[in-house]
């Protein structure tokens, strides 16, 4: 994940501590939101890279089925704490980021929040998403490294983001993800029931222009 061993700091405004412990002959940092996992004791934690999802202190494995539902070492269906560390190869090395809650059923439930590692001795909140029995529900908020928050709004008519709050019901709306750095869209896309529509996600630098539309059928990617 990262490549020496930090001490255990709280992160800057979003409530971690990392702990180092080793995999291996890796050293890594492990996330810890202690509030979270406090108002939801009884419930394992696990934290999983998102290229393998076996657990890096216990080396239980975990997985995705078919309809979307995690499921937990024994094959049932999994309510647990989850840090899913983010990467950009199939490797602990490229750790950039970390993105954790509770998943109840097998579905994600509750506030889910996105944190990006800074510069090694601290992490930045970038990202909070409200779920309801696995489905995107509520307010999204969306912040910059720097803390400031960004207000996202589609406008349908124009295809334009305005400043306004971005809400999604029941797993349906426009969701987009945006350059954490100066608050520019990076990805936008739409949802019905959780299901992409229009076939397509479009994906922005961080100038706000457009670069690329990954165009999707059945859920596959066709524009290779």
């Amino acid at each position: 994940m990262v490549k020496t061993l930090y001490k255990a700091v709280l992160a800057v405004g979003c409530g971690l501590l990392f702990m180092a412990c080793s995999t291996g002959k890796s050293l890594v940092r492990l996330a810890q939101n202690k509030k979270l996992e406090q108002s939801n004791i009884g419930l394992p934690v696990y934290h999983i890279p998102d290229y393998s999802f076996v657990d890096l202190n216990s080396g239980a494995a975990l997985d995705v089925n078919g309809e979307g539902l995690y499921i937990g070492p024994d094959s049932s269906l999994l309510s647990a704490i989850v840090y899913m560390y983010l990467t950009t190869e199939d490797s602990m090395e490229t750790v950039y980021g970390c993105s954790y809650g509770k998943v109840l059923d097998g579905r994600k439930e509750g506030l889910w929040t996105k944190d990006l590692f800074v510069d090694g001795k601290r992490t930045a909140k970038v990202r909070q998403l409200n779920y309801h029995e696995g489905q995107l529900d509520g307010v999204m908020f969306y912040y910059k490294k720097n803390g400031d928050r960004i207000f996202p709004y589609i406008d349908y008519q124009t295809r334009t983001v305005v400043d306004k709050y971005n809400e999604l019901k029941d797993g349906t709306g426009a969701f987009l993800d945006y350059h954490s750095e100066n608050g520019q869209t990076k990805m936008l896309f739409h949802l019905k029931n959780g299901r992409l529509i229009n076939s397509y996600v479009e994906f922005y630098d961080n100038n706000g222009f457009r670069i690329i539309v990954d165009r999707y059928f059945n859920g596959y990617r066709i524009n290779y």
